[in-house]
């Protein structure tokens, strides 16, 4: 199994593990329900509009910012050159796994500050020049557990998770990307 497929893989527990606690909790029916007419379709506007934002401020600060081409240099030699299919299935799975997780699982019961929290951790990594990915991450935890609270369906933090992962890995996994940060 590829490192695509592998990620994705835990990616779907981690939706499982959200589905049992959204269960668990009793809230699989209300997690479901749309919170009105139209608030699908006005959710996945609005995650569409804040993943566009999201990704422009991206490219601008790493048109800008050394350490943030090196960082994305480091993701993009950990996961490799990916082909477009492995980018949608991570963008896809990582959006999927960690909003029925942390936005309908933990966020409804924890509170929005300590889900986002938690989804910051989950995102520490191994290497510490790739901290400041730690505290973006934080930092859009809260911003779609936002999402998820005004808009009432996962579909608005679903739809800014998808973009602003499917934009930004396909920047950093191209076999080109960083050919002047190569060692």
């Amino acid at each position: 199994m590829r490192l695509a497929e592998r990620i994705a893989a835990l990616y779907a527990l981690l939706a499982v593990a959200g589905v049992v606690w959204i269960f668990g909790a009793g809230r699989f029916r209300e997690t479901l329900t749309p919170a009105g007419p139209g608030s699908v379709a006005r959710g996945l506007a609005v995650g569409g509009g804040v993943a566009a934002l999201v990704v422009v401020a991206s490219l601008l600060l790493r048109r800008g910012s050394g350490w943030v081409r090196g960082m994305e240099a480091l993701l993009g030699k950990t996961l490799g050159p990916l082909p477009t299919g492995a980018v949608f299935l991570l963008a896809g799975s990582s959006a999927l796994g960690e909003e029925i997780f942390f936005r309908a699982g933990l966020q409804p019961t924890l509170g929005l500050p300590l889900a986002s929290l938690l989804f910051g951790v989950l995102h520490f990594p191994a290497d510490a020049r790739l901290v400041p990915w730690t505290l973006f991450a934080t930092v859009m935890g809260f911003a779609l557990g936002l999402l998820y609270q005004e808009c009432g369906t996962l579909a608005a933090p679903l739809a800014a998770h998808f973009g602003i992962n499917v934009v930004n890995l396909w920047v950093i996994t191209r076999p080109d990307a960083h050919a002047e940060h190569a060692s």
